[in-house]
């Protein structure tokens, strides 16, 4: 009869995984975070538990916003295109080390700005989409869920492509 034992091998034990963090062990800094897609993240992601950053230019935006998700939500008015500015705004969130940074190319989204467009320009856009369609906030609000989840804490600097199947531009 043979016996199984588990593993001793000291480099296995090294290469294990550490335990991801809880929901409520992270922070969650997203820009545009007044309205719109960030907002739709923003909530779904407050509604785990994580604690909110909200990055924005539109200051009477983000005390909405800040309002709606409730305490413990920092709102610091900061224009993305000015990295000193968001660097700024990381360092005063108190950003802690093991930070994952990802982003998200999505194609069209249906916001309020689409809504708004001639529906011929809106159809030019996506007869260039394989899916067919306009991407939803909600899709955005979960994949961005995934990407920032405790499931995903190894994968850093990547772009995750949320375009409906559309490889060129």
């Amino acid at each position: 009869m043979t016996t199984l034992r588990p593993a001793t091998n000291p480099t296995i034990m090294q290469n294990t995984p550490p335990q991801p963090p809880a929901w409520k062990e992270q922070t969650a800094v997203v820009t545009g975070g007044a309205d719109g897609l960030g907002f739709a993240v923003a909530r779904r992601l407050a509604a785990r538990g994580v604690r909110i950053v909200l990055l924005d230019f539109n200051q009477p935006a983000l005390e909405r916003a800040q309002a709606e998700l409730g305490a413990g939500t920092l709102a610091v008015q900061a224009d993305v295109t000015d990295h000193a500015a968001v660097r700024r705004a990381i360092d005063g969130a108190a950003a802690q080390t093991g930070i994952t940074v990802n982003a998200l190319a999505p194609a069209v989204i249906f916001t309020d700005l689409v809504a708004k467009m001639p529906p011929e320009q809106v159809k030019y856009m996506t007869d260039k989409i394989p899916m067919g369609r306009c991407g939803t906030k909600e899709e955005v609000a979960a994949i961005t869920e995934f990407i920032v989840s405790p499931e995903n804490s190894f994968t850093t600097a990547f772009a995750f492509d949320m375009s409906g199947g559309r490889a060129t531009y």
